[in-house]
């Protein structure tokens, strides 16, 4: 795949398929920690190339950004992900689209949004524009401008693999972002790094106190949804519920085959989740919405308020002493 990446005739065989029927849009899952079920999807472009094959985007576009055709590649999946959402999935899903930091500061962008969400009906609240954090290291004050104008019309904007660039913070600050996503790279060595435990826990605090949803990518074990769960992070993808299928694929799959790896609803996992997020110096106004907004309750069946999660500690603290 390299050398053909490295061929010259690779980008004019992909601008030929751009006219072509090759290129289709698969989704694949956000599910929430708390209770298993899907919020929405993400849009991922995928190429069906005659001689090697389905290839994934990572394969073809880090080639293309910054050219002309990205332009084009950003209107078929806007178009095809707004389209398969509003006709083919649950009325509460989200679609999520990737866009590159060039695309994000082009004031075109906004029209072609706009012309997407018309052309097939999607409400702007189920859209999510996905920005790469790195990708927006050097122009994030003009890109600004025009995802303020894109939140103005009610989509989503979220801040793809954060924590891996170096001014997250002022980005945070510059940038009308309500969602980040964590880097796989960091769920991916959470149990065995403490330094990338930490930074996982350390945006899940950031979005918490922000206001912001917060999403884990590249969830590959049991292991890892049960932590992400207890450190109070909201919302997973990864290969462990589903790899990326066609929108029709992924809406008939029973939901109970989304709910594994999912302990957070057992009572001794939610009083250890409490445990955990009273350690890590949440409050029980936070931790308590925390566990309201994964859909969890108390034993009683109530939702969860301060003075429960205060008793919660009190009985484990006697309980333990």
């Amino acid at each position: 795949m390299a050398d053909y990446l490295r061929a010259v005739g690779g980008r004019r065989e992909f601008e030929q398929a751009l006219n072509t029927d090759v290129l289709c849009v698969h989704f694949q899952p956000v599910i929430s920690l708390g209770n298993g079920g899907v919020r929405g999807v993400e849009a991922l472009l995928r190429w069906d190339h005659p001689e090697l094959g389905l290839l994934p985007a990572a394969a073809f576009l880090p080639r293309l950004d910054s050219t002309p055709c990205m332009t084009r590649v950003t209107d078929f999946v806007l178009q095809r992900a707004c389209r398969a959402i509003a006709e083919h999935a649950p009325a509460d899903w989200s679609v999520s689209v990737n866009v590159t930091a060039t695309d994000a500061c082009r004031e075109g962008l906004v029209e072609q949004v706009t012309a997407a969400l018309a052309d097939s009906g999607l409400s702007p609240s189920r859209l999510i524009l996905e920005i790469t954090e790195t990708g927006l290291l050097s122009n994030y004050a003009d890109c600004g401008r025009v995802l303020t104008r894109l939140r103005e019309l009610g989509v989503t904007i979220a801040l793809d693999d954060f924590g891996t660039g170096y001014s997250s913070l002022s980005m945070l600050r510059e940038l009308p972002v309500t969602e980040l996503k964590i880097d796989a790279v960091f769920v991916a060595a959470m149990e065995s790094r403490p330094t990338d435990a930490a930074i996982v826990t350390s945006v899940i605090r950031l979005a918490e106190s922000i206001g912001a949803t917060v999403v884990a990518e590249g969830v590959e074990r049991q292991s890892q949804a049960a932590l992400l769960s207890q450190l109070g992070c909201g919302f997973a993808q990864g290969h462990l519920w589903s790899q990326a299928e066609p929108i029709d694929e992924v809406v008939q799959v029973r939901p109970m085959a989304f709910r594994r790896g999912l302990h957070s609803g057992t009572p001794s996992a939610v009083t250890e989740r409490v445990i955990v997020l009273s350690e890590s110096g949440a409050s029980a106004h936070t931790i308590a919405g925390a566990l309201n907004a994964d859909g969890l309750r108390t034993p009683t069946g109530k939702r969860w308020h301060p003075s429960s999660v205060a008793d919660l500690l009190r009985r484990q603290e006697s309980t333990t002493s």
